[in-house]
């Protein structure tokens, strides 16, 4: 099985060594922080957050307006 440290070190080496600008090197933090998703409001504040995050760091005012967002398959989160 795979697990996410392995997932996540794995992607980011393969995005890394495409990246178009070699001068912004590092591209990615060193380590990756995992989050364990419990219901379906846990991914929704977690979705959230992320979506923020461009806005946070100043590259756009509003979330929505950040071209490289968005999900390619929408997760419908069940609560049992």
């Amino acid at each position: 099985p795979v697990n996410v440290k392995n997932w996540v070190a794995f992607w980011k080496s393969r995005s890394a060594t495409r990246w178009p600008r070699p001068e912004e090197s590092p591209v990615w933090l060193p380590d990756c922080l995992d989050r364990q998703l419990r219901n379906g409001e846990s991914y929704s504040a977690k979705w959230e957050y992320v979506r923020e995050n461009p806005v946070r760091h100043g590259f756009v005012k509003k979330a929505g307006d950040w071209p490289y967002q968005g999900e390619a398959n929408v997760l419908l989160w069940k609560d049992s």
